[in-house]
């Protein structure tokens, strides 16, 4: 592996200077990732799921992309229900504390998401959830940090990460 430039090292311990790259998975989802971090995958329960670590070691600051393909088309009628469910379970987080949430429509995509704090490991961590669905897709993106400090040095990266998730042209209804 090729030594570590001056530019490298500053652009490692400032994530506003850091470029973040396109992951594009076979279906054509894609989404944003800071470029000097890791990627590994995981099961997802539902298939395979793709995560990006600041540190390979610790993957508590971390970005995660899960997608699956669902049984039937989700609707915004549907989200009342949805977001009901969605918050109940990050509740159950252990020492879960809700920061915000909100549901959004932009059709033919919607959306549930929501910030919150929450204990693991021993360490108070902090994560954005953010569940999109177009059609039959649902995509969990996360974008989460191992304490608030991590959460102040990477809110620069997460947010353009968390809002530009694309489903990519297959999940897109055809007239």
């Amino acid at each position: 592996m090729a030594e570590l430039t001056d530019l490298d090292r500053i652009r490692l311990t400032r994530p506003d200077l850091m470029a973040l790259k396109i992951h594009k998975a076979e279906r054509g989802f894609a989404f944003l990732y800071p470029e000097a971090w890791r990627r590994f995958t995981f099961d997802a329960g539902s298939g395979p799921g793709v995560l990006f670590a600041e540190k390979p070691e610790d993957f508590g600051t971390h970005v995660s992309l899960e997608v699956r393909e669902l049984p039937t088309p989700v609707t915004a009628e549907d989200l009342p229900e949805l977001e009901k469910g969605f918050l109940a379970g990050l509740r159950k987080v252990p020492k879960s504390k809700l920061l915000s949430h909100t549901r959004f429509e932009v059709e033919p995509m919607v959306g549930i998401e929501a910030q919150q704090t929450f204990e693991e490991d021993g360490k108070r961590r902090r994560r954005w959830v953010r569940l999109l669905y177009a059609g039959r897709f649902q995509a969990r993106l996360v974008a989460q940090a191992a304490d608030e400090a991590a959460w102040e040095t990477w809110r620069v990266k997460f947010e353009p990460i968390v809002s530009s998730f694309d489903f990519g042209e297959d999940a897109w209804p055809t007239s």
